[in-house]
């Protein structure tokens, strides 16, 4: 406990004793002798009837049913009564804890009103002001806006109860104090924890703000931590599993998962669940395509699709800095189909698209606010059947162009000549893909990073390949590896991006990245990176970007920028709008830490909801 918690705390004693000391008869109409924001006059009268006690904090909340799981809603409450009367806090009775008393309403049929509606018709007159309002549904999850909520009880429901309760006591996803979520605030408040707490579902609790002198930052993360390892023993279980270890009374947590413990300075993203925040979000405009990225030295840009009369055009457009964009540049691909891919190599941009006519490839030279094609180099492979995708990729010093063959679902590459509109002998690689594949160079393993598709234990089941390069041309063998490991289930419906970190956190292997479009539709868009624990998932680690609601139908683009960090666009599946990021690490920059949340509930969260 710190020095700040230990004097909350001891004023918090001090004040129940001195209030414990005072005789009814002498306290005024709106003396709170228990502190719950329940004056005592009410509790000893209308209060009586719900089992209030001015000597000991109630928490009372008014609850109806829009569910049909009657069983699973009694089950939610006697949990949630448990587990506020099981809180480690003191009252004038002497007693620990908090007495939930949920006074169960009628059940509804009204499935359109909001929650908040319904508490203006359902919450009755004599308890506004004294009790909080929840509606039981049958949906998983739930909302709260000021003292009203639902929860819902198909799954983990006196979990949600309770967290949505929290929020009502003015409690926030991130500890108190902090605006980035906290792998060590240990609480239901915090996503990660919310459905079980160190492999133990009905574990969970309000942090106690045990962790409370530690305040980190993403950006540079110190790997020692101040306290012992048995403290610290749930980041080794579900659902972070970092790697541990004890170094005296001192615990080193390998935060980066590059396999080096006690590092300082280290950039990684470490509150990851339920999900990553890739930074704020820049809009462009609608397209039909899937984006691409790259980067010409500091300037990033991004080509997609936009309407052509009834033909789709590719488009390109520079980032500017805030949330501007360059105008758009004509690619000249004005009969594209399916999705572009862009690179850069020396300066020049490097666009292909699928056409009617085969395949073509446009060069174009940065200027300005954004860049010209180069007729020179800009070249069209003849139209093949079947008919060929492309996937842009440089290697090494070769610009090399794969091929993904429909039906046959063979990859074939070919290199860039290095001058003019030629282009080198297409050869097969041997690999076989069912999308289009995403492909980079790994400058310390000096091979080329090969991501295809097949369907072995899912459909779309990623697959990657690491390939020697000689003057453009694949070598046919090399070592391969499954993203999530030989077992596990990492797929996707649409061309990955690719891209290999060798910064100091990616330790000295080196690490692939590889983003992509869920395999489901409904579903996030996924990125998964390697780590140095062949026994975590098969040595990757698999996250999803922003949130639930953030769903695209398209493969994403990531493109690693010159200061390390990862440029990531995106299309949304709700309205076809394009979005960009560069935080796409996953690495915030906001402070993170934990906080006593049990001992301001008891002081302050009480009192102060009921005066909303």
């Amino acid at each position: 406990m710190n020095s700040l918690t230990r004097k909350v705390v001891s004023a918090a004693v001090l004040l129940i004793v001195l209030l414990a000391a005072i005789p009814p008869s002498a306290t005024a109409p709106d003396t709170d002798t228990d502190g719950d924001g329940l004056p005592d006059a009410w509790e000893t009268s209308a209060g009586r009837a719900y089992g209030c006690d001015p000597r000991h904090a109630d928490l009372l909340v008014y609850t109806i049913e829009r569910s049909t799981m009657t069983d699973k809603v009694t089950d939610t409450i006697n949990h949630a009564t448990a587990f506020f009367n099981a809180l480690n806090v003191g009252n004038p009775d002497g007693q620990r804890g908090i007495r939930l008393h949920v006074i169960r309403g009628p059940k509804t049929t009204d499935q359109n009103s909001s929650y908040s509606d319904l508490a203006k018709t359902y919450l009755p007159a004599s308890l506004k002001g004294r009790a909080h309002f929840n509606v039981f549904s049958n949906d998983p999850g739930g909302q709260t806006n000021g003292n009203a909520s639902i929860s819902g009880v198909a799954e983990f429901g006196w979990n949600s109860f309770v967290h949505e309760l929290g929020h009502q006591l003015g409690l926030n996803h991130e500890a108190i104090g902090f605006k980035v979520q906290s792998p060590v605030h240990a609480s239901l408040m915090n996503y990660a924890y919310l459905d079980g707490f160190n492999g133990n579902e009905n574990a969970i609790q309000f942090s106690d703000g045990r962790f409370a002198s530690l305040r980190m930052t993403e950006t540079s993360l110190d790997e020692t931590l101040p306290f012992p390892i048995a403290s610290l023993q749930f980041l080794a279980n579900d659902p972070y599993r970092f790697a541990m270890k004890a170094v005296g009374s001192r615990t080193q947590v390998d935060w980066n998962r590059n396999g080096i413990f006690g590092e300082k300075g280290v950039r990684a993203d470490i509150n990851y669940q339920p999900s990553s925040w890739l930074g704020d979000r820049i809009k462009i405009e609608a397209s039909l395509t899937a984006p691409a990225g790259a980067y010409v030295n500091k300037d990033f840009y991004v080509a997609y699709g936009v309407p052509a009369g009834r033909l789709r055009a590719i488009v390109l457009r520079k980032f500017l800095g805030g949330n501007r964009w360059g105008p758009r540049v004509a690619t000249g691909l004005i009969t594209a189909v399916g999705d572009p891919t862009l690179v850069a190599d020396r300066g020049v941009l490097w666009v292909a698209s699928q056409t009617p006519t085969g395949v073509d490839v446009v060069a174009l030279q940065a200027t300005g606010d954004g860049a010209r094609v180069d007729g020179n180099l800009s070249a069209t492979l003849p139209a093949t059947r079947p008919a060929r995708q492309p996937t842009l990729a440089v290697l090494d010093t070769r610009l090399v162009l794969f091929l993904h063959e429909l039906g046959t679902n063979r990859v074939l590459a070919l290199p860039y000549s290095g001058s003019g509109r030629t282009w080198g002998q297409e050869h097969d690689t041997g690999i076989k893909s069912l999308t289009t594949v995403g492909a980079a160079w790994h400058p310390i393993q000096h091979k080329a990073v090969i991501v295809a598709t097949m369907n072995t234990n899912v459909k779309g089941r990623m697959a990657v390949y690491f390939r020697g390069v000689k003057d453009g041309l694949i070598d046919a063998t090399g070592d391969d590896d499954w993203i999530g490991g030989k077992d596990g289930g990492n797929a996707t419906i649409a061309r990955p991006a690719v891209l290999v970190d060798t910064s100091r956190d990616a330790g000295p292997a080196g690490r692939v990245y590889a983003y992509y479009a869920a395999s489901n539709p409904g579903l996030p868009v996924f990125f998964s990176m390697q780590v140095a624990d062949k026994h975590f998932n098969g040595g990757w680690l698999e996250r999803s970007a922003y949130d639930q609601w953030t769903i695209t139908a398209s493969a994403p683009a990531a493109v690693l920028g010159p200061t390390g960090e990862i440029a990531y666009c995106y299309r949304d599946q709700s309205n076809g709008m394009l979005n960009c990021s560069f935080a796409g690490s996953g690495v915030e920059p906001g402070e993170m830490g934990d906080a006593d949340e049990v001992s301001f509930i008891r002081l302050q969260g009480l009192k102060r909801s009921l005066g909303r």
